[in-house]
């Protein structure tokens, strides 16, 4: 396998650079760049000039690792050297010219899952752990390096493996009237226990994936009645126009922020109302299409004028949603005896809303670090796949039918949890996951 070498830190101007190179050729090359003996000892520290012939380029640190003890599994080295993008991008190339090649994305990391220095699940991690914008994002992901998930996973394919020899057993022998290793009766406690686990994993993990994501906010309301003035309070910066002319947004205007750990996309859309400009009824259109389609609605009232019937048919539209009702410009005359939360984003005095959203379906009281998780939502569809197919032969099992079929949908499922678990011969799954890493990670 090829000795590659990437950049491992952002390509700016910065303090230092961290330069990674991995494969059994890692330390004959970086020789060729040094005049001293580079020593091949594992977890130590040595710190060296790099030349390129006679001409030093920097004085850095390296960062030494030996196979198998590194993150990839292979020879490891980390160049740490000045922060100068033009020293970082000459070194790699000196590095490439005397035998490197160029890693691709998520290319050590790859080796580290080839090399079984780390679980698929745990490669997932890792890129979200990076990827990570809040708390709970933070917290999911190393749930996942912990890899609890791929113990009870592999459980959970070794179980359907002992009811496949059975039904397959039963298939080849119906003669067979000797007591069976398993019995009836055991197989389906095994089918009923697997599909509770995955049922449990999968609901789960879609609530966090949801929150980890982002939480999609629409701030709806008529015109004028303060949603762009709050969107920029949420954001503590001007976002969007505010003016006393109603009708000012005509486009949904999003923008994200993270409130107590949690990510929130908001979406501050048109204001609604019975209109006959082209331009405004398109912008109504859209905001009623985006407060239908999100996690969470805040719909802006103004508390110093009468409640409308425009007002009154957004309360009742929104009512089977997952919605906040919002009194704003409370700071006046307050006329309205309706339920909601008072604020006055103009002022900035949002605390009871900042309040609301900071504990959103209470997750703050979920203990992500025992739960068990999926990563994505590509394994978490990969994984409802597996559970139609055990509930499918379980269902023929139970009531004696095709037990081929049972098999068939058997082998299935135990297929599916192979690609998750990153055991599957098909390796297309993986490389599409390696690909939306970072180069250098």
């Amino acid at each position: 396998m090829k000795t590659i070498v990437a950049l491992s830190t952002p390509a700016l101007t910065s303090a230092i650079h961290i330069i990674r190179i991995s494969g059994d050729k890692a330390y004959p090359i970086l020789q060729r760049l040094l005049k001293e003996k580079v020593t091949k000892k594992g977890y130590t520290i040595q710190k060296v000039d790099l030349f390129n012939g006679d001409e030093k380029i920097d004085e850095v640190l390296l960062n030494k690792f030996v196979n198998p003890k590194s993150y990839t599994g292979e020879d490891l080295i980390e160049i740490n050297c000045h922060g100068s993008t033009y020293i970082a991008n000459k070194i790699i190339s000196l590095l490439i010219k005397n035998g490197c090649s160029m890693a691709k994305r998520g290319e050590f990391t790859k080796r580290a899952f080839l090399n079984n220095k780390i679980s698929l699940i745990q490669s997932e991690a890792i890129n979200n752990l990076v990827n990570s914008t809040n708390d709970i994002a933070v917290k999911m992901s190393i749930n996942g390096l912990e890899n609890k998930t791929n113990t009870v996973l592999q459980k959970i394919r070794d179980e359907l493996f002992k009811i496949l020899g059975q039904v397959e057993v039963d298939i080849d022998y119906p003669e067979y009237e000797s007591t069976p290793d398993v019995s009836k009766k055991e197989i389906i406690n095994i089918f009923n226990k697997s599909m509770s686990i995955i049922e449990n994993i999968i609901n789960t993990s879609n609530k966090v994936i949801k929150v980890k994501d982002g939480i999609n906010v629409a701030i709806i309301g008529k015109p004028n009645v303060g949603k762009s003035s709050l969107l920029n309070a949420l954001l503590k910066e001007d976002k969007a126009i505010v003016s006393n002319i109603p009708g000012t947004t005509r486009d949904m205007v999003e923008a994200s922020c993270v409130i107590n750990g949690y990510k929130y996309n908001f979406i501050d859309t048109a204001g609604i109302r019975t209109s006959t400009n082209v331009v405004e009824k398109i912008g109504i259109k859209k905001s009623k299409q985006a407060y239908k389609n999100a996690d969470l609605v805040i719909l802006v009232l103004d508390n110093s004028k009468k409640i409308s019937d425009e007002d009154k048919k957004l309360i009742k539209n929104t009512k089977k949603q997952n919605r906040i009702i919002v009194l704003n410009k409370s700071d006046k005359a307050q006329i309205n005896k309706i339920n909601g939360y008072k604020i006055s984003a103009k002022n900035n005095k949002i605390s009871s809303l900042l309040n609301v959203l900071s504990n959103y379906e209470n997750l703050n009281n979920v203990n992500l670090k025992n739960e068990i998780l999926m990563q994505t939502q590509q394994s978490i569809n990969k994984l409802q796949n597996v559970l139609m197919n055990i509930k499918a032969a379980e269902q023929i099992y139970r009531f004696d039918k095709e037990l081929e079929l049972s098999a068939s949908y058997l082998h299935n499922s135990i297929d599916l949890l192979e690609e998750i678990l990153g055991l599957s011969k098909d390796l297309s799954f993986v490389d599409e996951l390696f690909a939306k890493f970072c180069v250098g990670k």
